[in-house]
């Protein structure tokens, strides 16, 4: 009887260091897809500033045609950046 109750205590005892253990991987996972999804927004930024930056600069030149295609570029990041 003593040797069952030490199998139950082992077994609750094991039980929770998993959950612990999976509660520990879930939250990581959930940081590395954090970070992820800020790496991605962060290049998108750059993008767009660089794009408007080159349309700005084509504007400046007189380029009214490469001012349009930028802008439509720019438009489509930013959507994409905000979906």
């Amino acid at each position: 009887m003593l040797q069952q109750d030490r199998e139950r205590k082992n077994r609750e005892v094991e039980e929770k260091k998993r959950i612990k253990k999976e509660k520990e991987m879930y939250q990581i996972e959930r940081q590395k897809q954090r970070i992820r999804k800020q790496k991605i927004s962060t290049i998108f930024k750059i993008v767009l500033v660089g794009m408007t930056l080159y349309a700005i600069l084509f504007y400046t030149l007189g380029f009214n045609f490469y001012t349009l295609i930028f802008i439509l570029i720019l438009l489509f990041l930013a959507g994409v950046v905000f979906i």
